[in-house]
């Protein structure tokens, strides 16, 4: 699909271990246009790994055109190329180890 953006890992914004970023989902879905260039809750191809970890609530994660069912204490691993999209109805909070 051409109109799928594809997201890049930022090193810059890595925290606390090298090459790794801690991502609260607020954070992410608060963040103004200026500091990410896609829609999160649209699908989006990743070109690195992370860990979706639901911490509160209960949420139906998009993978690859799926729906996922988590709940809280769920992980699930996103890999590198896979196409997902954040539920933008549901009542949760987690956070992404990028």
């Amino acid at each position: 699909m051409k109109n799928i953006p594809e997201v890049s890992f930022n090193k810059e914004n890595a925290k606390q271990v090298n090459g790794f970023e801690l991502m609260e989902l607020k954070g992410l879905f608060a963040s103004p246009k200026e500091t990410i260039d896609h829609n999160p809750h649209k699908p989006h191809r990743l070109n690195f790994f992370a860990n979706l970890i639901i911490t509160e609530g209960e949420v139906n994660h998009i993978v690859d055109f799926e729906k996922h069912n988590l709940r809280a204490g769920d992980v699930m691993v996103i890999s590198k190329g896979q196409i997902h999209a954040f539920d933008e109805f549901s009542q949760y909070h987690g956070y992404l180890i990028l």
